[in-house]
């Protein structure tokens, strides 16, 4: 990124980027204003060596140790710097007096305490004893008083912290090892409840008997269930052997089909009889009749007399008391199953609880030592203790603290303005680059060439000046000259043109995501300046808005005629660039591809101003055929998300996206920086 790529945000958000800095800054220039000064009070105390320093170390006691100068020193200011010191000064001076309009409750106290905190400075002066305390406040009288104040009780305080210091020590030791055997109890406690434990030794002995007690149970059950199971073997097998169903009862009566062949039998004797009567003998029909007569008795003399009526057929009692053995052993096998999985839980806890005792063996033993270890312990610090409380009545420190400066307050004060504004200046400063970097970083559209390719990774192939005012006309065929592209974006469109491999009869599409962006007026140009290269162009405006690129030369005098090429091609004057439209022609898409392929053929350059996806999705379909599509992008005005949909589109039909063309571009940085930078 260039410095001209970092500043031109900065001069396009320039309104954004006052008023952030503006912001902190009056706030700063107002509390600079009502700042009121503030007054110091300053004393200074010398700090001597004395018996309080010298300290016994050991267990018996029989080592002295004594502190060299620095620590001393600190120790000092620790005392003078401790929130108790602080806390008892605001009682005593009163929280109202110190910081008027405060009201005296426990919040407030806390929040003052941590105010005094920040005005009380307490330094030590190098080599030397001396320790300088200074403390800030509104009114120099209430500074000296509250010093003041503060040395006294810091004179007090720190007699009662060496007055106690040795005794202190035991006690606390003694505290601390009946707060350690307190724990250790809890921890015997908790440790025996959340084990379940009375007796360690008893309970692993009732866990192991439990456990072999219940081993043996299984072992019977194991037997009883083998026995159950060879039972329900056997039964299995004879209820499979015995029918399930056998035969009750059964009815026997007449054969129904010889009741039936009887019956035609007399049928045709009577047929017969009656047909003797009309007819002679041998007569044809009579014949017929004997041949059936004869069929209907041979039939009934081979029909069974009886049939089988009625058959009663029930369950086999033999089988259903197999199956109820069956049911009956088969239950028992399944109750003692059930009955041993329960033992076998049952066996499982009691091993667990056995493998839980075992294991938390070591620990309980560790416990009961460390309770042991602990008691002693106790019982010889109490001792010690007690010495220690009867030794102190008898001895008293002498504080050897000596004030060299009684606390005076300061006769000017400083107010701070200065160091207010300069910070207002600086956070103005941070507020202001922070809102050009948010309002850059989520604004959708793009100002500059760096935008294009940081928001749409494309490269930036032109970026025309976006021209105020009535746009200059194309006149007299003479003249024509581009008008919004350069000559060099004209030739470095032609040497990408040239790197596809298609320097000679190829297509070139300008499309846009919406319309107005300037599609058209590129085209033009870019078809002007290859005619100019001694090129036959054709520039072809598909479904143009308005009177398109056709419309705008005759409306600037461009003589326009036809030419021998079908298809409303037209000559523009006596020049080499040629154009058309689709308007008013009815074509489809795939006459419409084959008429740009045929004219691609018929010329060295195939200029396409291809409509916006906005108006139509034609532009997309053609967008195959281009040997280099360049998509126009209105610079301030088309968004980012728009154009990224144009290209997913253009990708999927299969289009060459060379890059983006930022037209209309505004430069915000002024023309003395621009030059300069």
């Amino acid at each position: 990124m260039t410095a001209r790529d970092f500043l031109t945000p900065v001069f396009y958000y320039k309104r954004i980027a006052i008023i952030a800095f503006l912001v902190p800054v009056l706030l700063a220039l107002v509390a600079a204003v009502l700042a009121k000064p503030v007054y110091t009070a300053q004393s200074r105390l010398l700090i001597l060596l004395g018996s309080e320093y010298t300290f016994r170390s050991g267990a018996a006691g029989d080592e002295r140790v004594s502190f060299d100068r620095a620590q001393i020193v600190n120790a000092e200011m620790e005392i003078l710097q401790s929130r108790e010191l602080r806390l008892r000064t605001i009682r005593e001076v009163g929280l109202e007096k110190i910081y008027p309009g405060t009201a005296p409750t426990p919040a407030a106290l806390d929040r003052a305490a941590e105010q005094l905190s920040r005005d009380l400075a307490v330094q030590a002066i190098p080599q030397s004893n001396v320790v300088e305390v200074s403390l800030r406040n509104r009114e120099p009288r209430v500074a000296a008083e509250v010093l003041g104040k503060l040395l006294a009780l810091y004179a007090e305080r720190r007699l009662e912290v060496f007055q106690q210091a040795d005794i202190q020590a035991v006690v606390e030791q003694r505290d601390n090892l009946r707060r350690r055997l307190d724990e250790i109890e809890g921890s015997i406690t908790r440790f025996s409840d959340e084990h379940s434990l009375s007796d360690y030794s008893q309970d692993l002995i009732d866990a192991q008997a439990q456990k072999t007690a219940l081993s043996a149970q299984i072992q019977q059950f194991d037997q009883q269930i083998a026995s159950a199971q060879a039972r329900t073997r056997q039964y299995r097998g004879r209820s499979a052997a015995a029918p399930q169903d056998i035969e009750l009862q059964s009815d026997i009566g007449p054969s129904m089909a010889s009741q039936d062949l009887n019956l035609t039998l007399l049928r045709l004797q009577e047929q017969r009889r009656q047909a003797v009567a009309k007819f002679k003998d041998g007569y044809p029909l009579i014949k017929e009749l004997d041949a059936q007569i004869a069929t209907v008795q041979a039939a009934i003399a081979a029909a069974p007399k009886q049939q089988l009526e009625v058959v009663r057929r029930g369950a086999n009692p033999l089988r259903q008391q197999f199956d109820a053995a069956l049911a009956t052993n088969e239950s028992e096998a399944a109750g003692l199953s059930v009955g041993r999985q329960r033992l076998e839980q049952s066996l499982q806890a009691a091993q667990v609880r056995v493998d839980e005792l075992v294991g938390i063996g070591p620990v309980w033993r560790e416990l009961l030592r460390n309770r042991s270890v602990i008691e002693a312990a106790y019982q010889e610090i109490a001792k010690r203790a007690e010495d220690a409380r009867l030794e102190s009545i008898f001895s008293r420190s002498r504080a050897n603290v000596r004030v060299i400066q009684a606390p005076e307050a300061l006769p000017s004060g400083h107010s701070g303005r200065l160091t207010i504004l300069a910070i207002g200046v600086l956070l103005g400063a941070v507020s202001a680059a922070a809102g050009v970097v948010i309002a850059a970083t989520f604004s959708q559209v793009m100002i500059s060439p760096a935008d294009v390719e940081a928001k749409l990774e494309l490269p930036t192939l032109a970026a025309p000046p976006a021209i105020d005012g009535q746009k200059p006309p194309h006149v007299r065929l003479d003249q024509l000259r581009p008008v919004f592209l350069s000559h060099d974006d004209s030739g470095f469109l032609m040497r990408i043109l040239a790197t596809v491999g298609r320097e000679h009869h190829a297509l070139v599409q300008f499309i846009a995501a919406n319309t107005g962006e300037g599609t058209s007026s590129l085209a033009l140009d870019f078809a002007i300046a290859a005619a100019q290269r001694k090129q036959r162009v054709l520039l072809l405006d598909v479904e143009p808005e308005g009177g398109g690129v056709i419309g705008h030369l005759r409306s600037q005098g461009a003589t326009l005629s036809a030419t021998e090429t079908a298809g409303g091609v037209m000559r523009v004057g006596s020049s080499r660039l040629y154009v058309a439209s689709t308007r008013g022609l009815d074509l489809s898409e795939d006459r419409l591809s084959s008429a740009i392929i045929a004219a691609r053929n018929s010329f060295d350059l195939v200029v396409m101003a291809a409509p916006a996806l906005q108006q139509s999705y034609l532009g997309v379909t053609l967008s195959g055929l281009s040997d280099l599509t360049a998509v126009v992008i209105e610079a301030e005005q088309t968004r980012a998300a728009v154009v990224r949909n144009l290209l997913d589109k253009l990708d999927a039909a299969g289009a060459d996206v060379a890059g983006a063309i930022l037209n209309k571009r505004r430069f915000y940085i002024p023309r003395l920086i621009y030059g300069w930078l």
